[in-house]
């Protein structure tokens, strides 16, 4: 371990969620962990490790501009075209420092899956499910699964989804939004 974490190796689970606040992170454990314990709290990176139903879990404080001193560049995308174009893993975790370009207000953290994850876990569940289509026989209409959005969750060359890390605190600009004249009016 690194001289910021003074968790032993046995204390992180093999799951680990990685929320961008640490407060977050104490709340997911409190709320959602049985026998929860604090695992480390050097610095403020907050990790806790317990059991959620039948999977021991460590939920730790993970700060987006700590990847930017990550000395492995290619879980650092300058913008969303170089991000798609990697030949990334299902559980990767990547940044963008940008939507269109670096700088642009667009920056995200993604996690790499599969569409199942993409479509049963982080869609909404009033969102799982859009539009309709004849089936197979042309007889009846039935709904279809939702597709990627390609806004802010991206469909990689090699067919898996980046999906946006924090679903619960997004900006216009990781959507590909610009504000006009200079002026932010996205909000």
């Amino acid at each position: 371990m690194t001289p910021h974490i003074e968790a032993k190796k046995e204390d992180i689970a093999k799951t680990v969620i990685m929320p961008g606040d640490p407060l977050r992170a104490k709340f997911i454990a409190e709320t959602y962990l049985k026998d929860y314990k604090l695992v480390n709290n050097v610095r403020g990176m907050l990790a806790y490790t317990g059991n959620y139903k039948d999977t021991k879990v460590t939920v730790m404080y993970f700060d987006i501009d700590d990847v930017d001193d990550n000395k492995d560049d290619s879980l650092l995308f300058n913008n969303v075209a170089e991000l798609k174009t990697a030949n990334l893993k299902v559980g990767d975790i990547v940044a963008t420092k940008g939507y269109y370009s670096a700088g642009d207000g667009g920056e995200a953290k993604y996690i790499i899956q599969d569409y199942n994850y993409y479509l049963n876990e982080w869609l909404p569940f009033d969102c799982k499910k859009i539009g309709n289509e004849y089936n197979r026989l042309g007889t009846d209409r039935v709904l279809y699964n939702s597709p990627v959005d390609e806004f802010g969750n991206h469909t990689l060359d090699n067919g898996l989804i980046a999906c946006l890390f924090d679903k619960e605190d997004i900006k216009p600009e990781q959507y590909g939004a610009k504000a006009e004249n200079n002026y932010n009016n996205l909000y």
